[in-house]
């Protein structure tokens, strides 16, 4: 396990005072580059290897999210690599030790140039701690999309989203979505599945639907799925 004591920043915050939950997946993300990056496989070592690591799945459990100033302790461990695929999972936990959040997440290491999967092993030998992943009760395999999802208004892709792939940051993704989720649902995890990257230029079709146990938004480019996530109470 590799853990990171920090604090909750204002920046990180949401209306409600709390850590929002872009401010809890940006810590999630974070603590993965560093942890990569101080066993020898961080974003420059991987960028001059060409290889990039890309998000296809999110699963989140979320508690009572902290307030600014705390003082909280950060904690990934990559648990599971089969060729091009790496498990991680997270945490989030207050000065006692009380877990606040936690998470699992399905990586895939690309060739940069071809985009197309590559082995994984060398990359991840250095930190790999083989293991079990978190306890996240029942939440979905696969994000299901109601029949009924109902167009939102569009919007374009914007430069200020990209990250170093020069595409949307997985972070900025789910709070593209978090925009469509109606105000009246409350959510106490989140189930995240990406597609397609969406990328600078592209005009994208909201798709929103109401389900019995929250909402599910769908993102999408000229009629393909893109990112799907499910806002569940």
């Amino acid at each position: 396990m590799y853990a990171w004591d920090t604090r909750i920043l204002y920046s990180q915050l949401g209306p409600d005072g709390r850590l929002s939950l872009a401010g809890l997946l940006d810590l999630f993300q974070d603590i993965a580059t560093l942890h990569a990056h101080d066993f020898g496989s961080g974003l420059d070592v991987m960028t001059e290897n060409g290889r990039a690591w890309l998000l296809s799945r999110w699963r989140v459990r979320l508690g009572d999210l902290p307030r600014s100033a705390a003082r909280v302790q950060v904690r990934t461990q990559a648990y599971e690599s089969r060729r091009a695929l790496n498990r991680r999972w997270f945490s989030l936990h207050d000065e006692q030790g009380k877990e606040l959040a936690c998470a699992d997440s399905l990586w895939t290491l690309v060739d940069i140039a071809t985009g197309a999967p590559t082995s994984a092993a060398q990359v991840v030998e250095r930190y790999l701690e083989p293991g079990e992943g978190p306890d996240l009760g029942d939440l979905p395999r696969k994000v299901q999309v109601p029949q009924d999802a109902a167009p939102g208004e569009a919007f374009s892709i914007t430069d200020d989203l990209l990250d170093t792939n020069h595409h949307v940051n997985n972070v900025r993704s789910v709070a593209l979505a978090l925009r469509f989720v109606p105000e009246d649902v409350t959510f106490s995890a989140l189930a995240v599945d990406y597609q397609r990257p969406l990328l600078p230029g592209q005009q994208v079709l909201p798709l929103v639907a109401s389900t019995d146990r929250g909402c599910v938004v769908v993102l999408t480019v000229d009629g393909q799925t893109c990112v799907t996530a499910e806002f569940i109470r």
